[in-house]
C-alpha cells in the first residue's frame, strides 16, 4: 500500500519536477619548473598541493619523458591515495612536454594529439569525456616561448597560430579549453589578440573569464591574477625571482563554453591562480600571512615552482533529465525495466524511490566498465523517469544499476542500430 504524501512535500516534489543530473570537473594547470627526473625532492610539494586542490584533471608543463611522468602519477598524484589519478597517453616531443592526469572515476582518456608548431614545441590536444553526462571535450596543453624580445613574442604569435589553424577547423560548437603557461605580458600582446579574436567563418576562438585589458605585467591592479613568481630570492631550482608580478598562467576556453547554454559551461569566478590571496604583490607567494591557503600550502607552493597552478571548474549536463512522474511515496525502492527495450537510440528508465537519499543510477558496458552516469543526487522519496540517448554507443547488451545506501539493484537492456 502507498502512503500520501504531506503537503509540504508535495509542494517540495512539484517544484523538483524535471530535476537534471549535472556533473562537475576541476582542472588544475601547473608548469612544474623542469621537472625531468623522478624521484625529486621537489615531489614533497607537489603531492601536498594536489592534495589540497583535489583536481578531477591535472595538466602539466616542463615535464619529460615517460618514467617521469610515471614518478609523477605514483609519487605525486596517487601518493596520497593510491590508484586514484591515471596518466593519460604521454607523447615524448621536441623541448618541453605537457602531460595529462585525471580521476578514471569521473574522466575517460580518449586520445592526446600534438599539435606541431614552426619551432618545434607541440602543443597537446587531449580529447577527454566528462563520464557522468557522457559529454566529450578537448584541453589543450600548452607551453608558449618565454621571453620579453621581439623574437620571443614572434615564436609565440607562430605557435598560437599552428593552434588556431587547428580550431578554427572544428565545428562551430566545438568544447574547448586551453591552459598552460602562456608567457604573455598584457592584452596587447599579439599571441594573446589571435587566441581571443573573432574571425569570420569560424568559432576557433578563445574567452577569457576576466577581463584585464592592457599590462599585466608588474601592474598592481591585476594582482590577484599574477602566477609568477612564487618566490624574490633564487633557489636551487634556477626558477625565476622577483615575486608575483606577472599573469603567465591562463585558462581560456570556447564561445561553445563561454555561451553558458551548451552541455559544458565555465563556473564564473572558478578561475584562480591557486594560493594568490592578492595580498603578495612583488614578494614571495610564502610571506605570512597568506589568507588563501594554509602556511604549510603556501611553502609548498613556494618551492614546488616559480609558477602558482592555476584551477578552473566546469559543469557538465548533456541534456538527459530525471523526471518525478508520480507524487505519492513508494513503499519500497525499485528499479523498472527500461523500455522501449530493445531501442535505438533512445530509453526510459523508471525507479522508485521510498526514503530520501542520495540515489545513482549507473549504465556499463557488457565488460562491465561504467560508461556513463544518469542520476547521481539527493532525491525525496517518489517515482522518477530518467532518459538515456544512447547516439554515441554501438549496440550490445548494457547493464543498468540503480544504487542508495540500503538498497541496489541490476537490469539489462540492449541496444539495436
Amino acid at each position: 500500500m502507498k502512503k500520501t504524501f504531506s503537503l509540504a512535500i508535495f509542494i517540495f516534489l512539484l517544484s523538483s519536477a524535471g530535476l537534471f543530473a549535472q556533473d562537475t570537473l576541476k582542472i588544475l594547470s601547473w608548469n612544474l619548473l623542469g621537472y625531468k627526473a623522478s624521484p625529486h625532492p621537489r615531489e614533497q610539494y607537489y603531492r601536498k598541493v594536489i592534495k589540497a586542490v583535489n583536481p578531477d584533471i591535472i595538466v602539466v608543463n616542463e615535464i619529460d619523458g615517460q618514467s617521469t611522468v610515471t614518478g609523477f602519477l605514483n609519487n605525486c598524484a596517487n601518493y596520497y591515495t593510491p590508484n586514484l589519478y591515471t596518466a593519460g597517453n604521454y607523447i615524448n616531443g621536441f623541448d618541453t612536454d605537457n602531460a595529462i592526469y585525471y580521476k578514471s572515476s569521473k574522466v575517460q582518456f580518449v586520445l592526446n594529439y600534438p599539435i606541431a608548431t614552426p619551432q618545434g614545441r607541440d602543443i597537446s590536444l587531449f580529447v577527454v569525456r566528462d563520464i557522468q553526462q557522457n559529454v566529450q571535450f578537448n584541453i589543450f596543453g600548452c607551453h608558449l616561448k618565454a621571453g620579453n624580445t621581439s623574437a620571443d613574442a614572434l615564436r609565440r604569435v607562430g605557435e598560437v597560430n599552428a593552434l588556431r589553424g587547428v580550431t578554427n577547423s572544428q565545428t562551430a560548437g566545438t568544447y574547448n579549453i586551453i591552459v598552460g603557461d602562456f608567457n604573455i605580458y598584457a592584452s596587447t600582446d599579439s599571441a594573446y589578440k589571435i587566441l581571443t579574436t573573432v574571425q569570420s567563418g569560424n568559432q576557433g576562438h578563445f574567452v577569457d573569464p576576466v577581463n584585464l585589458p592592457g599590462n599585466w605585467n608588474a601592474n598592481f591592479s591585476y594582482r590577484a591574477y599574477h602566477s609568477q613568481s612564487t618566490r624574490t630570492r633564487q633557489l636551487t631550482d634556477s626558477g625565476s625571482t622577483g615575486g608575483m608580478d606577472d599573469r603567465f598562467d591562463l585558462v581560456l576556453f570556447s564561445k561553445a563554453i563561454g555561451d553558458g547554454n551548451g552541455a559544458v559551461t565555465y563556473i564564473p569566478n572558478s578561475y584562480k591562480p591557486y594560493g594568490n590571496d592578492g595580498n603578495h604583490f612583488n614578494d614571495s607567494i610564502n610571506k605570512r600571512p597568506n589568507t588563501a591557503v594554509p602556511d604549510s600550502i603556501a611553502d609548498a607552493l613556494c618551492y614546488a615552482s616559480d609558477h602558482l597552478p592555476t584551477v578552473s571548474q566546469f559543469r557538465f549536463y548533456n541534456g538527459v533529465g530525471i523526471n518525478l512522474i508520480e507524487n505519492i511515496i513508494p513503499e519500497k525502492f525499485d528499479l523498472k525495466q527500461n523500455y522501449p527495450n530493445p531501442f535505438n537510440p533512445e530509453t526510459k528508465i523508471k525507479f522508485d524511490v521510498s526514503a530520501q537519499g542520495n540515489v545513482r543510477l549507473s549504465v556499463f558496458n557488457s565488460l562491465g566498465q561504467k560508461i556513463t552516469e544518469l542520476v547521481n543526487q539527493n532525491l525525496s522519496p517518489g517515482t522518477y523517469e530518467a532518459s538515456w540517448n544512447a547516439k554515441d554507443f554501438s549496440s550490445g547488451v548494457y547493464i543498468y544499476r540503480l544504487e542508495t545506501e540500503n538498497f541496489t539493484s541490476t537490469k539489462q537492456m540492449i541496444l539495436i542500430k
